[in-house]
């Protein structure tokens, strides 16, 4: 996926081949890709974070005043510690 404005500027150069290069094309690849990959990243370290609660967790049934989940997220999930 492009946004319209890089949707746009590729038809424009399509439309006008003779005015542009492959590099203006390249160009907005290139940054969607960078776009791309930094957003992979970004939800793979909240994917990382949130597989750390979620094993720090026994899951049982009993009540939650000692859920190491809960105490995570109070503390930051930087020092999670299993509680259960």
């Amino acid at each position: 996926g492009f946004s319209l404005e890089s949707i746009r500027e590729l038809l424009s150069i399509r439309i006008d081949p003779e005015h542009h290069t492959c590099q203006e094309s390249k160009g907005i690849v290139q940054e969607r890709l960078q776009e791309v990959e930094a957003r992979i990243a970004e939800l793979q370290s909240m994917q990382r974070s949130l597989q750390r609660l979620n094993d720090a967790c026994c899951g049982t049934a009993h009540s939650s005043v000692y859920c190491s989940i809960l105490e995570a997220l109070e503390q930051g999930a930087s020092g999670v510690k299993s509680g259960c």
